[in-house]
């Protein structure tokens, strides 16, 4: 215990530094406390900001879900429908591919009788360039024609005859050629 008086008031200065400094302490702590507790209170705005957007996320997509649930058999019919457009297509698209192939197969017949038809007229034209090469020798041979000459005359006659036969013969067989490319033409 203090017992002079400049120990008293030395006590007392003492003491009221003591007690300053204990309020500032208490100032400070309160002050940190106060910037907690807004901080506390801004995370805990946040939160319940967060906590309600999220909410209505989940509301939103509670609804989706009950649109997508309730249009899931219309979309169920509409697979299955698809499914069965598809099949068919499918079904079409092999018929097609076996009647092209069919198309094909008299296309072929057609090109093979067309090249035979072609090798029978140079055939014929082969021929009739023959004959009329004979006819000429034999004309040459003959000479001009006359009275006085009936043994080639005959020759001469039938050689003609066998021409006219082959020209016939030829104009029959480029009908048939021209028919079958018109043929062919409209089958494509």
């Amino acid at each position: 215990m203090p017992t002079t008086p400049e120990e008293i008031t030395a006590k007392g200065d003492q003491l009221r530094a003591r007690h300053a400094m204990e309020l500032r302490r208490v100032e400070i702590e309160r002050d940190e406390a106060a910037r907690k507790a807004a901080t506390l209170q801004v995370e805990a705005s946040r939160s319940r900001q967060n906590l309600a957007k999220a909410a209505m996320e989940q509301d939103a997509l509670k609804e989706r879900a009950a649109r997508l649930e309730k249009d899931m058999p219309a979309r169920e019919a509409a697979v299955v429908e698809l499914q069965a457009r598809l099949k068919g297509a499918l079904s079409d698209l092999a018929a097609q591919k076996e009647e092209l192939g069919r198309i094909g197969g008299l296309y072929e017949e057609a090109a093979l009788a067309s090249s035979a038809h072609q090798m029978r007229i140079m055939e014929r034209d082969d021929q009739i360039s023959r004959l009329k090469q004979a006819m000429a020798k034999a004309r040459a041979v003959a000479g001009p024609r006359g009275k006085d000459q009936p043994a080639d005359a005959p020759r001469l006659a039938e050689l003609e005859q066998q021409n006219l036969t082959l020209m016939a013969e030829l104009a029959r067989l480029r009908q048939e050629a021209l028919r079958g490319d018109r043929d062919q033409s409209a089958g494509d």
